[in-house]
């Protein structure tokens, strides 16, 4: 789209002209134009690191000492504070929620703006603020309790009161930051009914995600940033979604296909009649060479079936069999001395130690075996760490860099390394892919298909359909806790899938 363009449009709310910001000697955007029209979802894709947060932060006011110019209706505008970008109409719903657990629904939809009853006496308007609540929700058909305290509210609910808060403030511009990334999928069905609501009411929403079929799904255009550059602007139906992967890396994609293999082989794991915290008669089988696919609703179990393999979270009941041997794992070292690594779906809090550095964390495993007389040569730690870097292609300045600098997608593959140190012959992975960019995807795709290809079985839990059927050879389908439902992936139907994992099935 040419600069002229974005001048004559009618229809623009917002333009954001040769928009450029620099962090000492790193361009982080350079001269960025991007246009939102009223009434459209557009979409911003882009690797880690392709500039779409720092976009987003001069937008909502975070970052002052930029170059360009935004215009807001057609007026030029310079946004100096978060609280002068929501003045100007813009709300801003980042990942974090900005909201008090403490506090009723009402009171964080008016935090920072309450009603006032009496000035002489200070006191709030509880009633008013609940009744005007109440009215926002049923404007827009939605039925959550103005008086429930938001700790109570499960996280699709807490999203949906971060949208009031925004349109409370007659915020004319939402931007919404990887908006689906803790939901489920009929959870994010549900977000998407209400974004298609908001537009009809003249709404106009930045729909940033990582998951490119939900920018398919929701957005009317999408702009594709590539190392602080526009690599792409235009509407939805003029590009699919191996030419917007190819705009985002900037080369020609193979698509991931699976290596053709049978499953056929020796039992790994077995598990018999499992009972653990809201886990219920679980049984089933892992085979080398296999990657089992475990998907269900929030809260069905998924993550304490893995936890409790691992030894993280009690038996109370059943057995565990590698080998076809029992076995009596009790904790996370029992399960790393026999074979099982464990990659968590929250890698910052539990997954890595974030102030240590990549040699440090992808060590963590086999600090014995490269230790002499409890002392760690660190000569060792850092060749074992650069070998698996390199394999991995880890974008990193080298192994001694902490951790917490390296982008999520990068954070994973130390993970990942981690467990290909240990030479684990049983792997668990919860969300492997969520959060990260497009491309790292694929890479972490092909890994798991190498480590199938050298014998590993692989349990693999993920809220990713997509994912589920595009690297796995059998689906197991969780509900309260209970297996519902076990199929192989070639005899398995989408929907019907979909059916079990919503509910409408058991």
């Amino acid at each position: 789209m040419q600069l002229e363009e974005y001048r004559t449009n009618e229809n623009s709310i917002l333009r954001m002209e040769e928009i450029t910001k620099r962090f000492v000697s790193v361009i982080a955007l350079n001269k960025v134009n991007f246009e939102l029209r009223k009434g459209e979802v557009h979409g911003i894709v882009g690797e880690n690191g392709a500039g779409k947060s720092t976009l987003i932060k001069i937008l909502s006011g975070m970052y002052r000492d930029y170059e360009g110019k935004i215009y807001i209706n057609g007026i030029e505008k310079n946004i100096f504070s978060p609280r002068h970008s929501i003045q100007e109409g813009i709300s801003v719903i980042f990942q974090e929620f900005n909201l008090v657990p403490d506090l009723t629904v009402s009171e964080n939809v008016f935090l920072g703006d309450e009603l006032i009853k009496s000035r002489f006496l200070g006191l709030l308007d509880y009633n008013q603020m609940r009744r005007k609540t109440k009215e926002l929700f049923d404007n827009y058909n939605l039925s959550i309790s103005p008086e429930v305290k938001v700790k109570r509210l499960g996280i699709a609910q807490a999203q949906i009161v971060e949208i009031i808060k925004a349109l409370r403030k007659n915020s004319r511009i939402i931007v919404m930051d990887e908006p689906t990334a803790a939901l489920t999928m009929k959870e994010a069905g549900a977000l998407f009914e209400t974004i298609k609501d908001l537009k009809e009411k003249g709404i106009s929403i930045i729909f940033i995600s990582h998951r490119l079929e939900e920018i398919f799904e929701v957005c009317d255009r999408v702009t594709v940033l590539k190392d602080g550059k526009v690599e792409f602007i235009g509407g939805i139906q003029t590009i699919n979604y191996e030419q917007l992967i190819e705009k985002m890396i900037g080369k020609e994609i193979t698509e991931f296909k699976p290596t053709s293999h049978s499953i056929e082989g020796n039992e790994l794991l077995r598990v018999e009649n499992l009972y653990s915290q809201r886990l219920k008669n679980i049984s089933f089988t892992l085979r080398t060479n296999e990657v089992l696919g475990i998907i269900g609703r929030t809260g069905s179990g998924r993550t304490q079936l893995l936890r409790t393999i691992f030894g993280a979270q009690k038996i109370e009941r059943g057995r565990i069999l590698l080998d076809g041997i029992q076995v009596n794992i009790t904790s996370p070292k029992d399960a790393i001395a026999r074979g099982i690594g464990f990659l968590t779906e929250d890698r910052k809090n539990l997954g890595l130690i974030l102030l240590m550095t990549i040699a440090e964390n992808i060590t963590l495993a086999i600090l014995r075996l490269l230790s002499n007389f409890f002392i760690v040569n660190h000569k060792k730690v850092i060749g074992v760490s650069v070998d698996k870097i390199e394999e991995l292609k880890i974008k990193t300045t080298g192994a001694e860099q902490r951790v917490v600098y390296l982008s999520g997608g990068n954070q994973q593959k130390v993970i990942l390394a981690r467990w290909l140190c240990s030479n684990s012959n049983i792997l668990l992975f919860d969300e492997p892919t969520r959060g990260i960019d497009v491309a790292t995807k694929f890479e972490i795709y092909r890994i798991i298909d190498k480590l199938r290809e050298k014998g590993k079985g692989i349990i693999i839990s993920s809220s990713d359909l997509d994912e589920v059927f595009r690297i796995c050879d059998r689906v197991i389908i969780l509900q309260q806790g209970k297996i519902v439902h076990i199929s192989e992936k070639s005899k398995a139907i989408r929907s019907e899938l979909l059916s079990y994992v919503v509910g409408n099935k058991s």
